[in-house]
């Protein structure tokens, strides 16, 4: 048992010796090394570039990266697209507003009911009270009335100078259309309301219009754009000039479907958009607003990145190789410069 404990012994003793043969890195004993002022200031250059380098890594390794790129829509988020509104018709009442929406594909349709809510407000702005637009159930009739005591609800209204706030999201079909608020859902009923179509105020205080998800700040601020880029029409004011006629003000939006790609996987579907305005006085017809969009083809994505823990091992790495090799390269050249100029002199 003894002699096999031994040869086992030797023969790790062997293996160690043909290991201990493979090293590159050979030690050269301390009492045959010199230490020289040159090398000592390298040295110290060495450590402070090391240091810078490092610190430079880990920055870029903790810090996200956002990558933009510009591709062809492929309906992505789905073929609906979320219209969100928020607006104040300042001198027409609840009673006789509506919104309609029609689209490229032939959807008509007049007084949309939706997710919307009809807040009724004082002249002043203070709150009366609200309706909620909803789709009726089957057998329930959706005409309006147009009985005398309706009549003369809205006409009270009216002589109130009450306001309207129109707020919720509509859905509609992802393709070029327009939605505008009016009354032309009560047209068979405008005579008995308003002495003329130039009665008809639609001075109006745009407090939001957005498309798709609401984008937070977070999501703007991974986009490099600022608010104003998904919701440009925010806090837009437009009121009737005094003893002119009354226009119908137009919008043209041109909407860009963006998507962002958190570095979860998770994904976000907005719309950036820009808008023009225009101011059109009408003749014979009724005063509206008319919200025209239109959808680009090309879809922009800002996608999320981080570098990954390998890569940035992998950079600390060849920094510190480099950092010696280099310093070794200076510090043979400066040694041997001056042994040179030491012989000379």
């Amino acid at each position: 048992y003894q002699r096999r404990v031994m040869g086992n012994v030797d023969l790790i003793a062997k293996m160690l010796t043909k290991f201990r043969a493979l090293d590159v890195y050979r030690k050269i004993p301390q009492d045959i090394s010199t230490a020289t002022l040159s090398g000592g200031v390298v040295s110290i250059i060495s450590f402070i570039f090391m240091a810078v380098f490092f610190l430079s890594e880990f920055s870029a390794f903790l810090r996200v990266e956002t990558v933009k790129n510009t591709l062809i829509d492929v309906n992505r988020g789905g073929d609906k697209m979320k219209i969100n509104i928020n607006v104040t018709m300042t001198n027409l009442p609840c009673g006789v507003l509506s919104l309609d929406q029609q689209d490229a594909m032939g959807t008509h349709v007049m007084d949309v009911k939706a997710a919307l809510i009809k807040r009724r407000l004082t002249q002043d702005g203070k709150y009366i009270n609200q309706e909620l637009l909803r789709i009726e159930s089957e057998g329930e009739s959706d005409e309006p009335s147009h009985s005398d005591a309706h009549v003369d609800e809205i006409k009270q209204q009216i002589a109130n100078k009450e306001q309207c706030q129109l707020y919720g999201f509509i859905m509609v079909n992802k393709v070029p259309g327009n939605f505008h608020i009016s009354c032309h859902a009560k047209g068979p009923i405008l005579h008995r309301l308003y002495s003329s179509i130039n009665a008809i105020d639609v001075s109006h205080h745009i407090h939001h219009l957005s498309f798709g998800d609401d984008i937070n700040s977070k999501l703007v601020k991974i986009s490099g754009q600022t608010a104003e880029a998904f919701a440009p029409l925010d806090d837009r004011i437009h009121i009737k000039e005094a003893g002119g006629s009354s226009p119908s003000y137009e919008y043209y939006i041109k909407v860009v479907p963006t998507t962002f790609e958190l570095l979860d996987k998770s994904n976000f579907y907005g719309y950036q958009f820009s808008t023009n305005d225009n101011k059109q006085a009408n003749s014979n017809m009724v005063p509206a607003i008319f919200f025209r969009y239109d959808l680009s083809p090309v879809t922009v994505k800002y996608t999320q990145r981080k570098i990954g823990f390998l890569h940035f091992l992998v950079q600390i790495c060849a920094i510190i190789g480099g950092v010696f090799t280099v310093a070794g390269i200076v510090t043979g050249i400066v040694q041997k410069s001056a042994a040179v100029v030491k012989k000379m002199s």
